[in-house]
C-alpha cells in the first residue's frame, strides 16, 4: 500500500518519510540538532502487514468519524489518560524489575504540535507495546460494554464524554484526525508502527523511531477543520480543563523567547548546542534536555535575527499544587469535580465531599468524596 510522503517535525525537527518502498526513505541530515527523532521503515525482509478491523471496531469508528459532535476536544483527555495509565503500568512493573526504567528513567507525557506537517503528537514514556499488543489493544475491543455503547450512540442516547468508560477512548482520535500513527516500543524490543485511516483496516510494520527509548508516540494527522489544535494556547486550555490533575508531568513543545544576558535567576534558559568535539564524537544530549533552534535550509547562512528569533523548549502544563492543601474558600465546585474525576476515573461528578483538616500530635489535611453510584 502506497501513501503520499508526509513530513514529521518532532520536537522541532523535520524529516521526509515516504510511505513507499522502505529503501526509498531518506535519512536525516548529519546534524546533531536534527537527530533527536528519526523514522525509518523496516528492511525488505520485514514488510508491513495489513489487518482488517473486527466488525465491532469498524462499526464504532464509522459512528465516530461520521457523527457530528460539538465537544471533539475530549480526544486529548482520552489520549492523555491512556498515556498516564501506561506510565502507571511501567512504574508498577519497576517494583519487581527496576531495570525496566534504565532506558528511560524520566516518566512524562509530551505534546508536540507541528504546524508544518499538520500533526499533533502525544508521546509518553510508559510501558509501551509489542506488535502483538498493538494488534490486540488497537484492533479489538475486549469490553463487555462496547455493544451497549454503540447501540446508545445510534439512538443518540450516549454522551461522548462517556466514550472512555467503555474502553474505546483511543478511537476518539479519529474525531480530529483522518490518519493516525502509533509508534511503540516495549522494554528493549523493536519499535513498531501501527497506522490507520479508519476505513476498515490498519497496518503494523517494524520501524525505527529514534528518541523513543520506551513508550508510545501517537501521531495525529489533523483534519483541516481541526488545525486550531496546533495552537499552544488551545492545548494549554484543554489540558487545564480535562487533565490538570494528572499526576505525571504533561509537557508542551513550543517556541519560547531567547535567553538574554539579563535572565533572572530561576528562569530557564535554552540549552546550548553541542560542542564541535561532542558532535564529532557522536554524543547527543537527551531529547528532554535539548532546546532546538530553527535550523536553516542547507546552503543558507542564518542572520543574527534568525539566531535570536525563537527557541524550541518544553513547558510543563499541569504544575497544580495539591488541592487538599489549598484553603476550601479558594476552591470552586468545578475544581473539586475535576480532581474527583481525575483520581477516581468516574465520568460523573461526586455526590458529596468533605474537605477537612486534623491537628494534634499528627496533623493532616484530607478530601473525602462520596460517588453517585457504587463502583463496578
Amino acid at each position: 500500500q502506497q501513501r503520499k510522503s508526509s513530513t514529521y517535525r518532532m520536537a522541532g525537527q523535520s524529516l521526509e518519510s515516504p510511505q513507499t518502498a522502505p529503501y526509498q526513505r531518506q535519512r536525516l541530515m548529519k546534524s546533531s540538532l536534527l537527530r533527536a527523532c528519526r523514522l525509518r521503515g523496516g528492511n525488505a525482509q520485514q514488510q508491513g502487514e495489513t489487518f482488517e478491523f473486527k466488525a465491532e471496531i469498524a462499526q464504532l469508528m464509522s459512528l465516530i468519524v461520521n457523527a457530528f459532535y460539538s465537544n471533539k476536544d475530549v480526544f486529548l483527555r482520552e489520549l492523555i489518560s491512556n498515556a498516564a495509565d501506561a506510565i502507571d503500568k511501567v512504574r508498577h512493573e519497576s517494583l519487581t524489575n527496576p531495570a525496566i526504567l534504565e532506558a528511560e528513567p524520566d516518566l512524562h507525557i509530551s505534546l508536540i504540535p507541528d504546524a508544518g506537517a499538520k500533526t499533533l503528537t502525544v508521546w509518553d514514556t510508559g510501558v509501551g507495546m509489542t506488535k502483538e499488543e498493538l494488534q490486540q489493544n488497537l484492533g479489538t475491543i475486549a469490553h463487555s460494554g462496547t455493544k451497549a455503547f454503540m447501540e446508545a450512540m445510534r439512538k443518540g442516547e450516549a454522551e461522548l464524554p462517556l466514550i472512555g468508560q467503555f474502553g474505546v477512548g483511543f478511537y476518539s482520535a479519529f474525531l480530529v484526525a483522518d490518519y493516525v500513527e502509533v509508534f511503540s516500543r516495549r522494554g528493549e524490543g523493536d519499535v513498531f508502527r501501527w497506522a490507520s485511516d479508519a476505513k476498515g483496516s490498519y497496518s503494523i510494520e517494524l520501524a525505527d523511531f529514534e528518541g523513543l527509548k520506551r513508550g508510545t508516540a501517537v501521531v495525529l494527522h489533523l483534519k483541516e477543520d481541526q488545525l486550531d489544535l496546533l495552537n499552544p494556547q488551545t492545548l494549554r486550555e484543554l489540558v487545564k480543563t480535562h487533565s490538570q490533575f494528572v499526576t505525571h508531568p504533561i509537557r508542551l513543545r513550543q517556541a519560547t523567547a531567547p535567553a538574554t544576558p539579563g535572565t533572572e535567576a530561576g528562569e530557564s534558559a535554552p540549552s546550548s548546542p553541542p560542542s564541535a568535539e561532542a558532535a564529532a564524537a557522536g554524543v547527543e544530549p537527551p531529547l528532554s534536555d535539548v532546546s532546538v533552534e530553527d535550523v536553516p535550509a542547507e546552503g543558507n547562512t542564518p542572520t543574527p535575527s534568525d539566531q535570536t528569533a525563537a527557541v524550541e523548549g518544553w513547558a510543563v502544563l499541569n504544575q497544580q499544587p495539591p488541592i487538599w492543601m489549598q484553603p476550601p474558600s479558594e476552591l470552586t465546585h468545578a475544581e473539586y469535580a475535576a480532581f474527583y474525576k481525575a483520581i477516581s476515573g468516574d465520568f460523573d461528578e461526586h455526590l458529596a465531599l468533605k474537605h477537612f483538616s486534623v491537628e494534634g500530635q499528627i496533623g493532616m489535611r484530607a478530601l473525602l468524596f462520596i460517588p453517585k453510584r457504587a463502583p463496578f
